[in-house]
């Protein structure tokens, strides 16, 4: 986290992958990436992203992607960025470097996976984080990508998901016992003050969306105004009871 702040003094974008697998002393051992845009024309056609560079062309079976597996390729990713390193690279690459591999979601077989966020407030962050990645390891639940990044100030948005603090984004493969995960996973957040992003969630509860998002009773009086008859729903809005 300090060599992340460190480096939002140097560079505009910085972002962390974390190794999830670790425990103890290398709880939290991570890769970090930042970048800035590149300024010589020189340097443009070096940094022009190469779409697709690999193809997953089938389903993989449902336990191609496990403990051991992860373990291998986290070790191998740790192993390839040790030695620090500048390069160019296009704005795809950078952003969104999964889109290399076309077909990447089939990596998780039939029964998919879900992206968990959250993000914690500055304030108590470290303890926070900890516990999180603790939870996964007690539940021998891999995450097969991980990605903590650091946010500003908190917008005007009445549900508005960044808050100032650090946010944690998991991607996790569709298990049986799963939907205990994620209820561990909630109530770390809520210990903690923190809050989960509704555009990536399958498992929140409306109880605890309540008291992670303070203005809901704001915006349910906006929406009684603007949308008496309460036209304007989702299947989430419905699940959360966050519209009438």
């Amino acid at each position: 986290m300090s060599v992340l702040q460190e480096a939002d003094r140097r560079m505009p974008y910085t972002v962390a992958w974390v190794d999830t697998l670790q425990g103890g002393a290398r709880l939290g051992r991570s890769v970090i990436l930042s970048g800035d845009h590149a300024t010589d024309p020189a340097n443009q056609s070096a940094g022009q992203t190469r779409r697709h560079r690999w193809q997953i062309p089938l389903v993989a079976p449902n336990w191609l992607l496990n403990r051991s597996s992860i373990r291998v390729f986290n070790e191998s990713y740790w192993l390839k960025n040790s030695p620090r390193k500048e390069y160019i690279c296009g704005i795809d690459e950078f952003f969104f470097p999964l889109d290399r591999i076309g077909g990447w979601n089939r990596l998780y077989g039939r029964r998919g996976f879900t992206q968990f966020q959250c993000v914690i407030p500055a304030v108590d962050a470290e303890r926070g984080l900890r516990s999180l990645l603790e939870t996964l390891l007690r539940a021998g639940q891999p995450s097969f990508l991980a990605v903590l990044k650091r946010f500003g100030v908190e917008g005007h948005g009445l549900l508005s998901f960044p808050r100032e603090g650090w946010t944690l984004a998991l991607d996790l493969p569709i298990t049986g016992s799963f939907s205990a995960v994620a209820r561990g996973l909630e109530r770390t957040v809520l210990d903690f003050g923190g809050r989960i992003y509704f555009a990536k969630d399958a498992f929140a509860t409306p109880d605890a969306v309540s008291v992670m998002y303070p203005r809901l009773l704001e915006f349910r009086e906006v929406q009684a105004r603007f949308d008496p008859a309460g036209l304007m729903q989702s299947t989430l809005s419905r699940r959360l009871r966050l519209t009438r």
